[in-house]
């Protein structure tokens, strides 16, 4: 079942699989929608109902091309979980699902059983998403995602001829934003969604505070969110349990399958 809330001008789009009492909230990554997580759909309903969501700019999620503040998706979630009747649940975030992930579980962890992070966003910034974030960044960067401009193509012809194609990012951008439809959406994403995030010193604060760590995991051939940057983050506190694959970034859902059945099953037979 396809359901939606309407909030303001935004429509948050989600899948709903009636299953088991537990609830298990999904966020996919770029480029994705809310079928990224079917493959684990004809286990977990057993246990869980799930809901699958279209993230802003994704699907049939939309909103204002407007920052998105962590107060806004607060308010959002809230309205949510009201419309859905949900009290409790737990929640996995994968890439830029993390960035929904993290802020969610910040303003409403006494509801959650566990958090998962799939080689989340939001913990690090690389050099090419601040530079997209300065001032004069931001003016190339629509520029070079304007679906309609010949810049684009181009500049990736450029990078290749000063071999920066070897790096990971460089990769993604000529494999990626040449599907249709997805320059504009890295560039709202990028853009819109750089607010949608909480200090760290709050993140590690609110981690002490917690009953239940958080899971995080990652790729060890992963080039586009790294092990050691994100180890590093969390290196100060013991709250945060983490899971290391032996794969890339975007075979991390289909490889993680098998073990989070075990992982939300065993938490639901704990609780």
């Amino acid at each position: 079942m396809i359901g939606k809330l309407v909030f303001g001008d935004a429509v948050l789009s989600f899948s709903k699989l009636e299953g088991g009492e537990k609830i298990l909230l999904l966020f996919h990554g770029f480029g994705q929608d809310h079928t990224a997580f079917d493959s684990w759909h004809q286990e977990l309903k057993a246990h869980y109902t799930i809901y699958s969501f279209d993230i802003f700019y994704h699907g049939l999620s939309h909103r204002s091309n407007t920052f998105l503040l962590p107060e806004e998706w607060r308010d959002i979630f809230q309205a949510f979980l009201r419309q859905e009747s949900i009290k409790r649940f737990s929640i996995i975030g994968y890439s830029l699902g993390g960035r929904f992930t993290i802020v969610t579980s910040f303003y409403f962890s006494d509801k959650i059983d566990q958090t998962i992070l799939i080689a989340p966003d939001a913990i690090y910034q690389n050099f090419w998403y601040g530079l997209a974030n300065t001032a004069l960044g931001n003016k190339i960067f629509k520029s070079l995602m304007n679906e309609e401009s010949a810049v684009f193509p181009g500049f990736v012809s450029f990078l290749d001829a000063i071999t920066l194609k070897k790096f990971p990012i460089v990769r993604f951008a000529k494999k990626v934003l040449s599907l249709p439809g997805n320059r504009n959406r890295v560039y709202h994403t990028w853009t819109f969604f750089r607010t949608l995030k909480i200090e760290k010193k709050r993140v590690l604060e609110h981690l002490n505070d917690l009953s239940n760590n958080w899971l995080i995991v990652l790729g060890s051939r992963d080039k586009i969110i790294q092990e050691n940057l994100i180890k590093h983050y969390f290196h100060s506190t013991s709250k945060v349990d983490f899971s290391t694959l032996d794969v890339g970034h975007n075979h991390l859902i289909e490889k993680f399958e098998s073990d989070i059945k075990s992982e939300l099953i065993s938490a639901e037979s704990e609780g």
